[in-house]
């Protein structure tokens, strides 16, 4: 599969976990809703000192308050993720998710390609330290997090657990079939899409979903996202 076309697939999977990809805050009711201002930050239910204090630093280093470029965070769109997987994989940790708006002067939106607001999850041990790897275009950061905790993954219930914990930290939805391959692989929310056509001539088949590769013992080693040809064919004329 070429590169740039799995790089784009990607793109399009992660934009689902942005809340709202819509226009920017040019439009002025988007900060209708919205708390943009520089006080102190609100506790977080569920962290404690310290990573509160790393949600606060993430922030500060995440704002800019000046020139004609400013990026701002949402107060009230910051949320501590919660659910049972996370709570059962992750007992120890915290997940919470911080949205940065993008503004722009009138004269400054010629320049600049801006996006609508952005989500991203601090992964928080009980030190405050951003657990999660550096996010790659097809979230291999997620099976190294795995990993590092030493979750196994080794019957349909495990698998769904971590499908389960996948979605709530990145926010996106995904197919609701986890399948075997083998006694060393998992694909996590497997989908197959309908037929489409690349060129005047060919249509393909294609198959998303995020595999993860298990030892011997059925503790993940890693994980990555794929987008798979699964068949291909002539047009019919």
């Amino acid at each position: 599969m070429p590169r740039k076309s799995a790089t784009l697939w990607s793109a399009l999977f992660l934009c689902i976990g942005a809340y709202a990809q819509a226009p920017t805050s040019m439009i002025p009711e988007l900060s209708n809703e919205a708390d943009f201002s520089s006080g102190p930050l609100r506790k977080i239910e569920g962290l404690n000192s310290a990573q509160q204090k790393a949600v606060e630093d993430y922030i500060h280093r995440a704002e800019r308050r000046n020139g004609d470029l400013r990026i701002l965070v949402d107060r009230n769109q910051i949320v501590s993720r919660s659910s049972e997987a996370l709570h059962r994989l992750f007992p120890d940790d915290r997940f919470v998710a911080v949205t940065s708006v993008y503004q722009v002067t009138s004269d400054a939106a010629k320049k600049y390609s801006i996006p609508g607001p952005l989500t991203y999850t601090l992964t928080l041990d009980q030190n405050g330290m951003d657990i999660m790897p550096r996010r790659t275009g097809y979230l291999e950061e997620f099976g190294a997090l795995l990993h590092s905790r030493g979750i196994r993954v080794d019957d349909v219930t495990s698998a769904a657990l971590v499908r389960s914990a996948m979605q709530e930290i990145y926010g996106f939805g995904m197919g609701g079939e986890d399948v075997r391959r083998g006694e060393s692989q998992w694909y996590l929310g497997y989908h197959e899409y309908p037929w489409r056509p690349i060129s005047s001539y060919e249509e393909i088949r294609e198959a998303s979903y995020y595999v993860l590769i298990t030892n011997a013992e059925g503790v993940v080693t890693n994980g990555r996202l794929v987008n798979e040809v699964i068949e291909r064919r002539k047009m019919r004329r």
